[in-house]
């Protein structure tokens, strides 16, 4: 019995270290692709505003105008704008809690409330 429970901690033990070691830089990786999501999505909202206001609309009545649009694609289209509306203020939001947060907190925080492409996209490249 107690060689099974050394065993059990030797696994615990390894894998602490493993994330003590390799977490932070995980979770910097991590934040500098959710800057660049964040960029990313300001540019496209941008655009999309700008081209609301030249049709006399605000963002938010051009997004009603798509979603109400009785054509499937461009009231789908209306929907996506508003799926990366909602996802950029949770983006700015988040990384805003994890800049107040130290290191290891950063990791807690990317594990319970990180973008999963996000993170999707680091383990890809980590």
């Amino acid at each position: 019995m107690s060689r099974i429970v050394r065993i059990v901690a030797f696994g615990c033990g390894l894998c602490g270290g493993i994330i003590a070691s390799q977490g932070p830089e995980y979770a910097q990786q991590y934040r500098q692709r959710l800057g660049g999501a964040i960029d990313e999505l300001r540019q496209v909202i941008t655009r999309f505003e700008a081209d609301a206001q030249a049709s006399g609309e605000t963002r938010e009545s051009a997004i009603v105008r798509l979603r109400s649009n009785t054509d499937d694609f461009v009231s789908r289209q209306g929907a996506a704008m508003q799926a990366n509306v909602e996802r950029l203020r949770n983006l700015e939001i988040h990384r805003e809690t994890m800049m107040q947060a130290g290191p290891f907190a950063r990791v807690a925080l990317m594990a319970r409330d990180g973008d999963r492409d996000v993170m999707e996209a680091v383990y890809r490249d980590f």
